[in-house]
């Protein structure tokens, strides 16, 4: 199955890539600012130390700051992900807006 749009061919296999790192860095900015709000929890049912609490934190950081230059790249080197990426990312702000605009009322 292919997708054109603006001359980019866009096959499926290239299609479950970029959604894959799309995923993936949506869990990242997911978890990202959830994991100080549930470090204590941690901390106190798994009966963590603080340096090895401190040690999840900093390893967390360090792979996602690892990751993103090779996804960098990754999109460099192949530029039918910037404008797939371009539409999933509006796609999901505009879920996101609906979604609180829908909690809001």
């Amino acid at each position: 199955m292919k997708y054109v749009k603006e001359g980019i061919i866009i096959n499926a296999t290239v299609n479950k890539k970029i959604t894959g790192a799309i995923t993936g860095h949506f869990l990242i900015d997911l978890y990202t600012p959830i994991l100080p709000i549930i470090l204590p929890l941690l901390i106190d049912t798994m009966g963590l130390s603080y340096f090895l609490a401190g040690l999840i934190v900093t390893a967390f950081n360090v792979v996602s700051s690892v990751t993103q230059p090779f996804v960098g790249l990754y999109s460099d080197k192949k530029p039918e992900v910037k404008y797939e990426l371009k539409f999933k990312v509006k796609a999901e702000a505009k879920a996101h807006q609906e979604r609180q605009n829908r909690f809001a009322e």
